[in-house]
Formats: structure tokens, C-alpha cells, sequence
């Protein structure tokens, strides 16, 4: 039992040395950089979040529109106002 994993202990080492030690080390370089390449987090920005205010001119006419656009826009948070009610629809970066 004992001289048959001696055997293969020096079967193996045989073939160590049989090994162009060049190419050895290109094998576990591409190893170890495909296996570093496939354990990369995919990391991403946080969203940026801007406030805007924008003012209209006091009018006795309860009804104004207006159209914003804000370039990248993602999404909208949150419209409020400080008198009266506000609604609003996006179209691309159109508010």
C-alpha cells in the first residue's frame, strides 16, 4: 500500500518536472485573473436627488401650468406646494 502512493507520488512528480514551468505559469495567471473577474461586485452609484423650486406669479386665476425639463431624469420623488393642490405628469424629462 505504502509503495503504491509512492508510486503515484512519483509519477506525479515526474510529470511536474515535465512541465515547461513558462506555461505553468500562464495557466494559473489566466486562473486566477478569470476567477478575480468573476467575483467583481458590480458596484453603481447611488441616484442623485436634486430639489427645484419653482415660482409662479400671484394671480387670481386659480389654474397654472408650466413645463420643467430637468436633462437625465429618472424619476420624480415627490410635487408639493404651498397652497391650493398640484398635480403633474412626466414625459421624458418633461414635467
Amino acid at each position: 500500500m505504502k509503495q503504491g502512493r509512492l508510486n503515484m507520488l512519483n509519477k506525479f512528480l515526474r510529470r511536474l518536472q515535465n512541465i515547461n514551468f513558462g506555461k505553468f505559469l500562464v495557466v494559473m495567471l489566466c486562473v486566477i485573473v478569470i476567477s478575480q473577474g468573476l467575483s467583481i461586485n458590480q458596484c453603481y452609484a447611488d441616484p442623485v436627488t436634486k430639489t427645484m423650486t419653482i415660482n409662479f406669479t400671484e394671480d387670481m386665476n386659480q389654474s397654472k401650468s408650466k413645463t420643467i425639463t430637468i436633462p437625465n431624469l429618472k424619476s420624480i420623488v415627490d410635487v408639493s406646494v404651498n397652497t391650493g393642490n398640484v398635480s403633474h405628469s412626466v414625459d421624458g424629462e418633461n414635467i
